[in-house]
């Protein structure tokens, strides 16, 4: 027996389209085409196919046609795979165009992590050490000819302003020469630059050259959380990701109380570079905030508890507002202090979660369960990951998108989470597949 749903909404457009066979085995398929051709295809069944099952779900009708013609379905799925491979390709160009772009903020690999590089005319580089000494960020810059300037010797006044001088953040760099000689322009006009190389004065998320060598350091967690995950951060799509939003996720995800490694992780894993555009699957921006299909988020509220003002705070997701790269990061932190909170902060629990939705993960539990012998509440250990064996029977979902977004997350990191009452609570995580002979 098969059938092929079609979820409508009250413009009658199609929402999401769904194949189904139990002939053999079980067989599911999404069918993704654009809306113009999906709502042919139902019109077409309504001509072709005995009058369908219609069911209501709010303002949603689900469309059933049984018995559908399995070779007309064969093509139908070759035609929606076709049509994802060419949305996928483009979504790889926009990566690639993306990255070139990244190359603009000069960020460079060594040793595992990139520093940022900028040219500078030398009558510049007295004004960027002099900026730099202030900033505690480097204690000499050397010349061409060996000569060096000791930045511990120059003072500068703290309360003066810096605006038309100079301008440092993580993910671009400006110099503005309003304030130089005519030698100065000179050089700059000869190209006479020298190369400096300095730290990001907003660091990234991680320094991999930076190694505790302290022996008698202490490092307090509450909890260790294993895993078995892939290592991803030697990766390009981890470095770019970093470079542009590592300050954004930060900020943000300090605001929420949440990790962020975590925070970076997700939005790494959901879409590495930001899009105002929505995808063919609904969702837009860096977190994937779903504003398109069946369940999505537009024009509905969130709420999360602001460390910054003290208080809870409630927020309209539009598609407008989050096509916006620092409200798509705001409300991707906040949803996951939502699920941290609705999970009793089972990290593993609510970063499916983001993925497979409140209904899908209890179903995945229940059925473990069911199965196992094991009680709802002995989920509630963070290490009882029985149920990763039962997510393939969600259909839609990434049945690895736990160990996805941890494959962004070194072994050995200590993720730090605030609850809205204060509390703290910190896990080390594991990953077992550096371990040998490790047990769960």
């Amino acid at each position: 027996m098969n059938n092929i749903r079609f979820y409508v909404n009250m413009n009658d457009d199609v929402l999401r389209c769904e194949y189904h066979e139990k002939i053999d085995g079980y067989k599911f398929n999404l069918i993704e085409l654009p809306n113009t051709i999906l709502r042919k295809k139902l019109a077409d069944f309504l001509k072709k196919y005995d009058e369908p099952e219609v069911k209501e779900d709010g303002d949603i009708s689900i469309v059933t046609f049984y018995d559908v013609d399995v070779s007309e379905m064969d093509r139908l799925i070759k035609r929606s795979n076709k049509y994802i491979k060419e949305y996928n390709q483009k979504a790889k160009e926009e990566f690639l165009n993306k990255q070139k772009e990244a190359e603009k903020i000069k960020v460079t690999r060594k040793n595992k992590f990139r520093k940022m590089f900028i040219r500078t005319s030398a009558s510049l580089l007295v004004t960027l050490v002099a900026y730099a000494s202030s900033k505690d960020i480097i204690k000499n810059i050397n010349y061409q000819n060996d000569q060096s300037i000791n930045t511990e010797d120059m003072a500068l006044d703290n309360d003066k302003n810096y605006e038309n001088s100079i301008f440092l953040d993580n993910s671009n760099v400006f110099i503005d020469d309003t304030n130089n000689n005519s030698n100065g322009n000179e050089d700059m006009e000869n190209n006479n630059y020298q190369e400096v190389e300095i730290p990001s004065i907003l660091p990234p998320l991680y320094d991999m050259d930076n190694e505790l060598t302290n022996d008698n350091l202490i490092v307090e967690y509450d909890q260790t959380f294993y895993l078995n995950a892939d290592n991803w951060i030697d990766t390009d799509k981890f470095y770019v990701a970093n470079a542009y939003y590592s300050e954004t996720i930060t900020k943000m995800a300090n605001r929420y109380g949440i990790d962020p490694a975590l925070a970076l992780a997700i939005g790494i894993h959901e879409r590495g570079l930001h899009s105002e555009y929505v995808d063919a699957g609904g969702a837009i921006g860096l977190f994937q905030i779903q504003v398109e299909g069946i369940w999505n988020w537009n024009n509905k509220e969130i709420t999360a508890y602001n460390f910054d003002k003290q208080a809870y705070e409630t927020v309209t997701i539009t598609r407008e507002s989050v096509s916006d790269v620092f409200e798509n990061i705001k409300v991707g932190c906040m949803m996951i202090q939502d699920l941290l909170i609705r999970n009793n902060y089972n990290i593993a629990k609510a970063v499916t979660e983001y993925n497979y939705g409140v209904n899908n993960l209890n179903t995945v539990i229940n059925t473990c369960s069911l199965n196992t012998g094991f009680r709802q509440d002995e989920f509630n250990d963070i290490n009882n990951l029985e149920w990763l064996n039962y997510r393939n029977i969600i259909h839609g979902g990434d049945p690895e998108y736990l160990e996805n977004v941890f494959k962004y997350i070194p072994d050995g990191s200590i993720l730090k989470f605030t609850k809205p009452n204060g509390e703290n609570i910190s896990f080390l995580y594991t990953n077992t597949r550096n371990m040998s002979n490790h047990r769960l």
